[in-house]
């Protein structure tokens, strides 16, 4: 899997993309210490992908809910079997 972070300073008016690749089991270190609205996003990963950031303040499910199991973005998550509620 490859993250990407596009981030942009307006006070410095610049702009930085950051990329890094993991694997289902390798963490990857947050970005909320830096940047607070990493949170959310990184969240939002965490829920339908599965990527696990590391030192993460609330790393909950965001869009699911809290009951699913799963990451529905993912290629190996089944299409069929689910019934919605």
């Amino acid at each position: 899997l490859q993250i990407v972070y596009n981030l942009l300073s307006l006070r410095f008016n610049s702009r930085i993309r950051v990329k890094t690749y993991t694997d289902e089991l390798t963490p990857v270190d947050s970005a909320v210490s830096v940047h607070k609205a990493a949170n959310w996003y990184e969240r939002e990963v965490w829920d339908m992908y599965g990527v696990f950031f590391a030192n993460h303040p609330d790393l909950r499910r965001i869009l699911t809910d809290y009951g699913f199991e799963g990451h529905p973005f993912r290629k190996d998550f089944p299409l069929s079997g689910y019934v919605e509620v």
